[in-house]
């Protein structure tokens, strides 16, 4: 892992070119999204789940923050309305930080909206929140990335009442089943990480996703190899105690 960490960094610093990542039809939708959102004069609602940041699940938060910037660059960008919805504080200023900033990018900085950043409550009763402000005021696309439990399915259920398009994924494989059945487009596990690094454009980011899929290919090829050699009655037993 290291050596191949090494070999992508190197290829960084003389400005090689990096493997390219396949398409992701998810996150094409997010700014098909975007444009339903602004011919239906709806809102596109963003949710990253319980997004925290002291936390072993850090990872899915910063990847979710990096669609969130994309997100929030594509509304400032063809004026649809964005709302952030949180069922946690720890991540509430850095969200607002970075709509604000794409805003600002994006020659906008006007149309930012603070109270379109918004905390509905912790846990469930924060999604029953979430889900009744999105019957109310009517939304056009739900985009969620990020740290999901059961409780996500009342987002994916309130979209679909609401007729709106829903994005969604995590990289916690048991709650991949919710979005296989709820949502449109999905972000099938690392593919939000990889999302995180197209629409961020780093190439540290890209060099980690190479270098995990590398070590993957590895651990497979060396599985299958023992599989085989197993087979031919080969003892690993009497190898290791040789």
């Amino acid at each position: 892992m290291t050596v191949t960490l090494g070999y992508y960094l190197w290829r960084i610093k003389n400005n090689k070119p990096l493997p390219k990542i396949r398409k992701l039809p998810a996150l094409d939708a997010i700014e098909d999204g975007v444009g339903r959102a602004v011919e239906t004069g709806k809102m596109v609602f963003f949710e990253p789940g319980e997004a925290v940041i002291a936390s072993s699940l850090a990872s899915m938060t910063l990847a979710a923050m990096n669609c969130l910037r994309h997100t929030a660059r594509l509304c400032a960008r063809r004026g649809a309305k964005l709302v952030f919805g949180a069922t946690g504080t720890e991540v509430l200023p850095l969200a607002q930080g970075i709509v604000e900033e794409a805003y600002k990018i994006e020659g906008k900085p006007e149309d930012f909206r603070p109270e379109n950043v918004r905390y509905f409550g912790a846990g469930f009763s924060g999604n029953m929140a979430e889900a009744s402000y999105m019957a109310t005021e009517g939304c056009a696309s739900l985009v969620m990335v990020g740290i999901f439990y059961t409780s996500c399915l009342v987002l994916l259920g309130a979209s679909a009442r609401a007729r709106a398009m829903s994005i969604g994924g995590t990289a916690r494989w048991i709650m991949m089943y919710a979005f296989g059945i709820a949502a449109d487009y999905i972000f099938m596990m690392e593919d939000m990480y990889a999302a995180s690094a197209i629409v961020s454009d780093d190439p540290l980011i890209k060099s980690t996703l190479a270098v995990e899929d590398i070590i993957k290919i590895v651990a497979v090829g060396l599985t299958i190899i023992g599989l085989l050699l197993i087979s031919l009655g080969v003892n690993f037993a009497n190898i290791i105690k040789i």
